[in-house]
């Protein structure tokens, strides 16, 4: 693990951490899957001390955002949610959003039962709504637009939350 500076210089050896596959980083702490470990769930400070093993089944798709680590758990097969605090799990009702982006509106991701297609559920997972027919990547959600790549045509493109205004940029 290494870290540089904003400006592209000092960069130095942060630990012997090795193996990081979706790494985040959020309120001083990182997370990711380790390739190393069966890409079990884990978590350290930012210089790779204090490793700790969060989960036993091998995640995906992690994101993290005010407290909570989300992740796909590859066990199960189920989107879960990991309080950062407390380290309690819950599991949601549906089954994964692949890369979920956790916003106001809810989750944004991948619907896996719909050909990938751009899809949002409530924070609690209880129904999947598909966004627009696409097959998406790169998701990014702010104020009220979602902005990701096509797969099929390489373009991006924004629309707004609920699906309307459809837009190539």
């Amino acid at each position: 693990l290494y870290s540089i500076s904003i400006e592209g210089g000092d960069v130095r050896c942060e630990g012997e951490t090795t193996g990081l596959y979706y790494l985040t980083i959020w309120d001083g702490l990182m997370y990711w899957a380790n390739d190393d470990d069966g890409r079990c769930l884990y978590r350290a400070n930012l210089d790779g001390s204090e490793a700790t093993k969060l989960t036993s089944n091998a995640v995906d798709s992690i994101t993290v955002a005010d407290g909570w680590i989300m992740y796909n758990d590859l066990g199960d097969y189920r989107l879960h949610m990991l309080n950062a605090e407390t380290l309690e799990d819950h599991q949601l009702s549906l089954s994964g959003v692949y890369d979920p982006v956790i916003s106001p509106y809810g989750i944004v991701g991948q619907d896996p039962t719909n050909s990938l297609h751009l899809c949002r559920t409530d924070l609690e997972g209880t129904a999947v709504n598909t966004i627009v027919d696409v097959r998406a990547d790169d998701i990014s959600v702010c104020e009220g637009y979602v902005f990701f790549t096509n797969k099929d045509d390489g373009n991006v493109y924004m629309v707004d939350i609920y699906g309307d205004n459809l837009i190539q940029l």
